[in-house]
């Protein structure tokens, strides 16, 4: 998907619904390179289309967003990848995003 946002430009747009649910339906995945994922796509999906993303996206992403930030560290397991940093870099590029001006 990322790809696909970065040299697609308006080919996506008929399908950015779609998009959308799919990335966010993988919010509550059990893996947690998966979810690393989803908060890494949330801000580039919301840059593509800022007014639809606000108006259908933006409230479950940003409550994903924030269960991110609240969620423990991984247990001494496989896995020990934090992704409360992932979480703040988007919550701040999805804040630019979102916002009028250009940068």
């Amino acid at each position: 998907v990322s790809e696909m946002l970065r040299h697609s430009g308006s080919f996506m747009l008929p399908r950015f619904d779609e998009v959308c649910a799919a990335v966010l339906g993988f919010a509550e995945h059990p893996l947690v390179l998966i979810r690393l994922e989803v908060l890494r796509l949330v801000p580039r999906l919301a840059k593509r289309c800022p007014e639809i993303y606000g108006w259908r996206y933006l409230e479950r992403s940003l409550e994903f967003l924030i269960a991110s930030l609240e969620t423990k560290a991984s247990p001494p397991a496989k896995s020990r990848i934090d992704v409360k940093p992932t979480a703040f870099m988007s919550i701040g590029q999805l804040a630019l995003a979102m916002s009028d001006e250009e940068m």
